[in-house]
């Protein structure tokens, strides 16, 4: 396991620019994510209006890409913390590594409340047959 570890972070630091360039290409992404986010569902639920500023189906498709890209966003950014603090062993960056990765809370919460939904939705719908949480995918 150690030797490929090796040579990983080897492959890691030989492209390193290309490496720092994807995962700050992915987070950018997400500050469109989070606009999107903020001003269509967080205002809207709190004062019922919809700010974000247009409805066409692009947007909409490039929103949707934006938010696929939210875990390799989380894995590139993770692995570059870890890579500075492999680099230099600021506490720091593991502080910003522990920061960034409380977001797979919100993303194993999000699923078991969705999955939750789903489940209580077949239930009503149709009440004899049991559901489990795998069945949502196969649907």
């Amino acid at each position: 396991m150690g030797g490929l570890l090796k040579k990983f972070w080897a492959w890691y630091e030989k492209f390193y620019t290309l490496n720092l360039t994807i995962a700050a290409g992915l987070f950018v992404l997400q500050l469109a994510h989070l606009y999107w986010l903020t001003t269509h569902v967080v205002l809207f639920r709190l004062f019922g209006i919809d700010y974000f500023f247009t409805h066409s189906p692009l947007v909409t498709f490039l929103i949707i890409l934006a938010d696929y890209t939210e875990i390799p966003a989380l894995i590139a950014t993770s692995i570059l913390y870890a890579r500075l603090f492999r680099a230099d062993g600021n506490k720091k960056h593991l502080l910003y590594l522990v920061f960034i990765n409380s977001q797979w809370i919100h993303y194993i919460l999000d699923y078991r409340r969705s999955c939750a939904q789903c489940v209580r939705a077949r239930r009503y719908l149709n009440p004899v047959k049991s559901v489990s949480c795998m069945d949502r995918d196969r649907d």
